[in-house]
């Protein structure tokens, strides 16, 4: 019997795998882009989506060059994309859409055509959870962020006749995010490394070996010079809010988040689900954290396994360990596709090279058995996790943006005065203190794109997009000072149940305010759904009176 399957199964393998490879691609291709405009159809932006595009369409172009990602963490060219259709007025849901369907398409186009996997492995990884969801639907950057190592795995091929290609694309890289910068960073230093290794093997002067090639050192100095331009724009300002918090830690805890991003990354980007949120502040039963040092350390076994030259596993292993280095204190569960997509590139660069993979009389159950089960794990795992996520999608509100923005219209409420209710919190005296003042407009963030004009009175600096800064205590006095003068605003917006009290307290209002509006949102991990209490409207009570604003019962 358990020879009849195998053989049964062997066959089916053989069989599909023998199918015409551009039939196969072309049918996955359509499959891919059909479901992605019907996810486009139930998506609703989230903050980190909508925050881009206002940023696109209202701050200067110098800001997003030279200013804004000094907040953002990210190279500015997300931003400056955006800025395109943002700009000349297009419509906000639909050009982002167009974009990203564009960055997506192109992804999936790239993979089906530009790597060596067979066909079994081309049908089935674009629909795995990073691919599929997390950067095919979800608006963001890193969807060319993966195009880009997809790129850079057909260029490998060509590195020592067509240099510049190689460079080009690990240029492209860098462009979107600085995991780009890492990655491209570590790819390069591997590729050095290998140069300098076959010259000493060839018994050369690894330094003729490294300069004998103009064009392509040319392209090295221009690649660093690149990445240090980028990394320049983007280092943190010194009252940007994550930069503070992160910045006392000592090496020794930074160590160990590195070490996190080591042991468990790897498995929560491929078959585990265990944890969401920042890997800063994971922490696993018994039995996850062995289930999940396994799963990585098979991962691992298979990078070694499968690499033709032992030389070769530094394509993996370099970019990983740079990756790890800039990530540790800020990694958060959607950012493990660059895992994903960095594994990608390795195991087509594995099979690029001209001896192959899985050599010839090597163990069965070793070299083609276990990376067999591994990759169908990780298929099947990515599959079931995207689907439930298309799910969650098209059945909750993964933000209240669309409806609030709906809401107020219909109300007539535009020309009201509004402002968002800042975080507080009470010092160690009891004292009632604002402790970041643009957490609360973050909240608000996801309206602003559906209208022309700031809507929140109380935006620093009067800007519709947030940056992560803090304030100093005269700063927070003098705009609490500015916002008393104003006197009471007509509409509170608040996160959530709670915030609005201080903040009332802290602007000395003393009038009375009434729920309008709220909305019960969900954030989406996987095949998990998390449920939370999302924006809420309060009306002072007499406007909700003049405009026949409902008081509703706080869910």
């Amino acid at each position: 019997m358990n020879s009849l399957t195998d053989n049964l199964f062997a066959r089916i393998y053989r069989k599909y795998n023998s199918l015409d490879r551009r039939a196969v691609s072309i049918a996955v291709i359509i499959i891919y882009c059909l479901i992605l405009i019907a996810g486009f159809i139930f998506h609703e932006q989230t903050p980190d989506e909508a925050k881009a595009w206002i940023i696109g369409r209202d701050a200067s172009i110098r800001d997003i060059i030279f200013y804004i990602p000094r907040y953002e963490g990210h190279p500015p060219f997300w931003h400056l994309l955006l800025a395109i259709p943002a700009k000349l007025g297009m419509d906000y849901e639909l050009s982002l859409c167009i974009i990203q369907f564009i960055g997506a398409g192109l992804l999936v186009t790239a993979f089906e055509f530009l790597t060596p996997f067979n066909n079994l492995a081309r049908t089935f990884i674009p629909f795995t959870y990073y691919f599929m969801f997390r950067w095919g639907i979800y608006q963001r950057p890193y969807v060319l962020l993966a195009l880009g190592l997809i790129l850079a795995s057909y260029a490998y091929g060509k590195r020592k006749t067509k240099p510049l290609l190689f460079i080009g694309a690990l240029a492209f890289i860098c462009i979107w995010s600085m995991y780009g910068v890492a990655m491209a960073g570590g790819i390069t230093i591997a590729w050095i490394i290998e140069i300098i290794a076959d010259s000493i093997k060839e018994k050369q002067n690894p330094l003729s070996a490294i300069f004998k090639d103009i064009p392509r050192l040319i392209g090295f100095v221009v690649l660093l010079l690149f990445a240090l331009a980028i990394i320049r724009l983007v280092l943190p300002a010194a009252d940007n809010y994550t930069y503070t918090a992160v910045k006392s830690r000592e090496v020794l805890p930074y160590l160990g988040h590195v070490l996190k991003v080591i042991l468990f990354v790897p498995a929560e980007s491929f078959v585990t689900a265990f944890k969401d949120g920042p890997i800063l502040y994971f922490d696993y039963s018994p039995l996850e954290l062995v289930i999940c040092i396994f799963c990585t350390f098979v991962f691992y076994f298979m990078v070694f396994l499968l690499a033709p030259k032992k030389i070769t596993t530094l394509y993996f292993v370099v970019p990983f360990l740079c990756l790890a280095g800039v990530s540790a204190d800020y990694f958060y569960q959607h950012h493990f596709g660059t895992v994903v997509f960095l594994a990608i590139f390795y195991f087509a660069v594995c099979m690029r090279e001209k001896e192959g993979v899985g050599l010839n009389g090597q163990n069965k159950i070793i070299y083609k058995l276990l990376p067999a089960v591994a990759v169908g794990a990780f298929c099947v795992m990515g599959i079931y996790w995207s689907f439930m996520s298309l799910l969650g999608d098209a059945l909750y509100d993964s933000s209240c943006g669309k409806k609030l923005s709906s809401w107020i219209k219909e109300n007539g409420l535009e020309e009201l005065t509004m402002d968002c209710a800042w975080y507080t919190d009470i010092d160690k005296n009891g004292k009632l203190v604002v402790t970041y003042p643009e957490i609360g407009i973050y909240s608000f963030v996801i309206e602003a794109p559906y209208f022309e004009k700031n809507q929140v009175r109380n935006a620093i600096d009067g800007t519709t997009y947030n940056l992560t800064m803090t304030y100093s205590d005269e700063k927070i006095n003098a705009l609490l000072d500015e916002i008393r003068k104003e006197g009471s605003p007509d509409l509170i917006y608040a996160f959530n149940d709670q915030v609005e009290q201080g903040y009332l307290k802290n602007v000395g209002i003393e009038d009375e305010y009434v729920p309008v509006y709220s909305s019960i949102e969900v954030t989406l991990f996987k095949d998990k759904q998390s449920f939370f209490l999302g924006g809420i409207m309060y009306a002072r009570s007499d406007i909700a009176e003049k405009y026949g604003l409902e008081t509703i019962a706080i869910p």
